[in-house]
């Protein structure tokens, strides 16, 4: 047994929670505690190391070097100071491990993994997220990444465009939901009346209201925008127009004959009147006789 790793050869090490049994010491890459545990001498970051490794943006633990001491990417492993954080407002300017330039310090930025400009869309734009660039700056340089969500408008729930739609609500203007589909299709026509003819053929019955454009009213400010035989109340809605009463005839029974409209009505009238006039005629020279 052994009290210490003095009790034991210079190849191991005494372990007192195994009864004081000298062990042979581990190999770089073995986990360790103690540096007296490690063939090497070096325990960091949880692992028998090659070396001290005591760089900023050094580490032993990497999976794919696991017991060599190598530079890093990103922030500092195990007990080391983090690197300096960004400016308010700024996170692409914190700094971190490159893993190139300098094991030492931190003088890269961070990248990809840090996102700096979440997505939002607003009146049929969407505007896309962007990530730093590990340059400091969010994203490529320039405008921000949009896109126009025509045919369709925007998803308030996920502040990009939507991409289905369920009815016209979904649609941009000037287009129309194919419920079959799920698609947003441009092109619909109106007939002038009150059908909407979207460019798959199907139509969409916009009464009691005409269509407009290539989308069906849903109110009417005049009679001329709602289907014939409706009238537009003062709601702005379209309804059943109200039957017109007969004129007062003032209690006279009287009925006019209509004007002859044909060429024989016309002849047959002037013969009454010239057969009229010769015997006023006769009668005439009979008194005077």
């Amino acid at each position: 047994k052994c009290r210490d790793s003095g009790d034991c050869a210079t190849n191991a090490y005494c372990d007192p929670a195994d009864e004081g049994s000298c062990k042979k010491k581990n190999a770089n890459g073995a986990a360790c505690k103690q540096p007296e545990t490690c063939a090497s001498g070096f325990c960091v970051d949880g692992v028998c190391c090659d070396q001290g490794c005591g760089g900023q943006c050094q580490a032993c633990d990497l999976d794919t070097a696991k017991g060599t001491c190598s530079p890093i990417v990103g922030q500092p492993h195990g007990m080391r100071l983090t690197c300096t954080p960004g400016a308010d407002g700024d996170p692409c300017t914190a700094r971190a491990c490159d893993g190139a330039k300098d094991v030492a310090t931190c003088v890269g930025f961070v990248g990809a993994d840090v996102t700096c400009r979440s997505s939002q869309c607003d009146k049929g734009v969407e505007t896309f997220s962007a990530t730093c660039d590990g340059t400091g700056q969010c994203g490529m340089a320039g405008p921000a990444k949009t896109k126009v969500c025509d045919p369709y408008v925007c998803d308030a729930t996920n502040n990009a465009c939507k991409s289905m739609c369920k009815d016209n609500m979904d649609c941009a203007p000037g287009s129309t939901c194919d419920a079959k589909s799920g698609k947003c299709v441009s092109g619909a026509s109106c007939d002038g009346e009150h059908t909407v003819t979207a460019p798959n053929g199907q139509a969409t019955d916009c009464s009691p209201y005409k269509c407009q454009g290539s989308t069906c009213r849903t109110t009417c400010a005049s009679v001329d925008e709602c289907v014939s035989g409706l009238a537009c109340d003062a709601t702005g809605q379209c309804v059943a127009a109200a039957s017109s009463a007969p004129a007062d005839s003032g209690g006279c029974g009287c009925r006019v004959s209509a004007a002859p409209s044909s060429p024989r009505s016309y002849a047959l009238l002037s013969l009454f009147g010239l057969l009229g006039l010769r015997r006023r005629r006769r009668i005439r020279a009979a008194i005077a006789g």
